[in-house]
């Protein structure tokens, strides 16, 4: 669900926030984690009254602990995709898979994404992708954070997994 508090952590899990601590210091002390006075991405938290909670968050060693082999088959299939079909294989793949979930998002009682851009983000957070909406341009507009990519390994190879998402969402 992306970076947390330690009380995030404690009431999602249901658990006490000194066990939750715990925890964190292993993942910390094994350098799988880290903490910050704010999460590395992201809209700032609101300042309030008193000491700053931190915000824990995995390192790139503690997203690879993580990893699964199905990550390893994507990459080989997208491979053979762009060795017999190129770039446009690929590219039609994505756009297809952008397709299936632009369908995911859209509410089952209509064609149309009638809902607002939280509800979107939601349904995006739903998705693996730890989705935010930050305010722009004096309140005028919205901008939707995406905080996690459940593809980032594929899509750091292959951009047009990202480009046919965007095009999508857009």
């Amino acid at each position: 669900l992306g970076p947390s508090t330690t009380a995030e952590l404690a009431t999602r899990l249901g658990v006490t926030s000194a066990g939750v601590r715990r925890q964190l210091t292993a993942l910390q002390g094994a350098g799988l984690g880290v903490a910050g006075d704010r999460a590395p991405y992201g809209k700032a938290p609101t300042a309030r009254r008193g000491r700053p909670g931190q915000v824990f968050s995995l390192t790139a060693s503690g997203r690879a602990a993580l990893s699964q082999t199905y990550d390893d088959l994507a990459l080989e299939v997208l491979r053979f995709v762009h060795e017999t079909q190129g770039d446009a294989g690929v590219r039609a793949f994505a756009e297809q898979r952008a397709e299936r979930l632009v369908q995911q998002l859209r509410p089952a009682r209509t064609d149309d994404i009638t809902g607002t851009a939280e509800d979107i983000a939601v349904a995006l957070t739903a998705a693996g992708y730890a989705a935010s909406v930050e305010a722009g341009d004096h309140g005028v507009t919205v901008q939707l954070c995406q905080h996690n990519c459940p593809i980032v390994e594929a899509a750091a190879e292959f951009p047009a997994l990202c480009d046919a998402e965007t095009a999508a969402l857009g």
